[in-house]
């Protein structure tokens, strides 16, 4: 698959641009610290370390407590049903309360 198709996939899952070119960076390289990832994707490290805390933040990747922090990338099959279930949940939830909405004449 290539790369820009994997991020349009991951963008349906509820990845920005550039969180799903950090994910696959972590996929495809294993463990990483943000400044490995920061070389890899050619962005600033104070960038890549607010990529870093979002995809954590949205489960995609795990983090390390050692210092210097190394992030992996979660299971795909795991992070993209996990992904689907929860947006699933919000579309659910959003159409009751649409659904509630009074009408006017």
């Amino acid at each position: 698959m290539r790369e820009e198709e994997a991020t349009r996939a991951l963008g349906t899952l509820g990845l920005t641009p550039k969180e799903s070119r950090a994910y696959l960076a972590l996929l495809q390289n294993g463990v990483c610290t943000a400044q490995q990832v920061s070389s890899l994707l050619s962005v600033q490290y104070t960038a890549v370390y607010r990529i870093l805390q979002s995809l954590q933040t949205k489960g995609w990747i795990e983090v390390s407590q050692e210092r210097p922090n190394r992030y992996r990338a979660r299971a795909p099959r795991i992070v993209a049903e996990e992904a689907r279930q929860a947006r699933s949940h919000r579309l659910g939830a959003g159409s009751e309360i649409v659904g509630a909405l009074p009408e006017t004449a």
